[in-house]
């Protein structure tokens, strides 16, 4: 392979959901976003909610979807994404989007921050902030 790509893939608990040649990764680690390039050290990371984007070999574009927690590994010309979950723009319902927000929302701020709900509600309130930050 050339030195200026490696191979991405995206993996949830459903199976795979991407495997490309990539130029470039801007990863949501669970401490801050960092990349990767051709090349990287060898690394193994915790990834947080927010916005994945690489830079598509085939494509000759930029691509992004959303990433709800995980795990991420890179070693020699592969990286690894393994996703609790993804989501990509053109299947959010906007609609029903706004409505939870507003909902989790009031949740968030009357509940208990150590309760299960609470916890479910400040987790499904940052996917949806990712989501946010994916759609602008």
């Amino acid at each position: 392979m050339a030195n200026d790509i490696f191979n991405l893939k995206i993996i949830t608990p459903g199976g795979l959901v991407s495997e490309e040649q990539v130029t470039a990764v801007k990863l949501p680690g669970s401490e801050g976003e960092f990349g990767v390039l051709p090349q990287h050290v060898r690394y193994i990371g915790n990834l947080g909610f927010g916005v994945l984007e690489y830079d598509s070999v085939l494509e000759k574009t930029s691509k992004r979807l959303v990433v709800c927690e995980g795990f991420c590994s890179f070693e020699g010309e592969d990286l690894v994404v393994l996703a609790d979950k993804v989501v990509f723009a053109n299947s959010v319902n906007r609609a029903e989007f706004a409505s939870q927000k507003e909902t989790l929302k009031v949740v968030v701020s009357n509940g208990s921050p150590i309760s299960s709900e609470g916890l479910l509600a400040r987790n499904k309130l940052k996917e949806i902030e990712a989501i946010e930050a994916l759609l602008s």
